[in-house]
C-alpha cells in the first residue's frame, strides 16, 4: 500500500489503486501470465522471482452502472495503452488535440492530430487525420477500379516506429454517367485514425532518467496522405501531401 501510495502521488492518479497481495483479485479475473518465462524469452530476457504472479497488461472498459462490456489486452508485457489509444479502441470521444498540422489542397482542407503530444516506449497512441472535403467534391476510398488512387494515411521516419494497419470510414457507391464503373467515395467531414507505438527509447541505454526531458528528446512523425479529389464532371491530380507531428519522449513509469 505505501509503495502504491507513493506511485500514485509521482504520478497525479486521483482514483483509489487495489494492492493485490498474493494475487488474489487478479487470480480470480484470469490476468495471471502463467507462461512469463517465454514471454521474457521473446526479448532475451530471464525471468525473475520478482516477474512472477504478474497481469497481462490489459483494460476492462465499464459502463455507467460499473457492468464489464468490453476488455482489451495486449500479447507483450512491454506494451501500454495511452489515453487516446483506448478512446479509439472503445469509439470513445477523441478530446482535445495536443498538436496540430494542416494542408490545404483544392477541394479538401486536411488536418493531422495527435490527443498526447509526448511518448513513452511502447506505448500505444493514435495519430488522427480528419479531411474536410468541400461541397460539391469528393474523395475515392477502396475498392476502386484499376487507374484511380483511393485515401491512403502512411505514417513514417519515426526511429523504432511500429504503425498499426489505419483504419478508413465507410465510402458510399457513387457512378459516373458513361463509365461501367460503380466506385467508393466520401464526402464532407470524414477520420482516419493509424495506431502506433515507438519501439525503443533515444536515450534507452545511457541510463539517465528524465523528467522532464531535454530539447534532444524530440522524434517527428510524419504523416503522408495519398489522396484524389473529384467532382461530378472532374478529377484533379492524384496528390501526395506530408505532415509533420513531433513529439516528445518521456521516460518509462516504473
Amino acid at each position: 500500500m505505501e509503495t502504491l501510495a507513493q506511485f500514485s502521488r509521482a504520478n497525479g492518479i486521483g482514483f483509489r489503486l487495489l494492492s493485490d497481495e498474493g494475487s488474489v483479485a487478479m487470480t480470480r479475473l484470469g490476468l495471471i501470465d502463467a507462461d512469463i518465462e517465454s514471454h521474457h524469452g521473446r526479448y532475451g530476457i530471464a525471468a525473475s522471482d520478482r516477474d512472477r504472479g504478474l497481469p497481462y497488461p490489459g483494460t476492462f472498459v465499464l459502463d455507467e452502472s460499473g457492468l464489464v462490456v468490453s476488455k482489451h489486452f495486449e500479447e507483450s508485457y512491454r506494451d501500454r495503452a495511452s489515453g487516446s489509444f483506448l478512446l479509439s479502441q472503445v469509439g470513445g470521444e477523441s478530446g482535445d488535440s495536443a498538436y496540430v498540422a494542416e494542408a490545404r489542397d483544392q477541394g479538401v482542407v486536411i488536418r493531422s492530430s495527435v490527443g498526447e503530444p509526448v511518448y513513452r516506449p511502447m506505448q500505444k497512441s493514435v495519430v488522427r487525420v480528419e479531411l474536410d472535403i468541400a461541397d460539391g467534391f469528393h474523395i475515392y476510398v477502396e475498392p476502386v477500379p484499376d487507374g484511380y488512387i483511393p485515401l491512403s494515411v502512411e505514417v513514417s521516419d519515426a526511429e523504432g516506429l511500429v504503425s498499426f494497419p489505419a483504419t478508413y470510414p465507410a465510402g458510399q457507391p457513387f457512378e459516373v454517367e458513361g463509365l461501367a464503373e460503380v466506385f467508393s467515395v466520401i464526402e464532407g467531414r470524414v477520420e482516419v485514425t493509424v495506431p502506433f507505438k515507438i519501439s525503443g527509447t533515444q536515450h534507452e541505454s545511457d541510463g539517465r532518467k528524465r523528467e522532464p526531458p531535454l530539447e534532444d528528446d524530440t522524434i517527428v512523425l510524419t504523416l503522408t496522405v495519398g489522396y484524389q479529389v473529384c467532382s461530378d464532371r472532374e478529377c484533379f491530380p492524384p496528390a501526395r501531401r506530408k505532415l509533420s507531428i513531433p513529439l516528445v519522449e518521456m521516460p518509462l513509469i516504473r
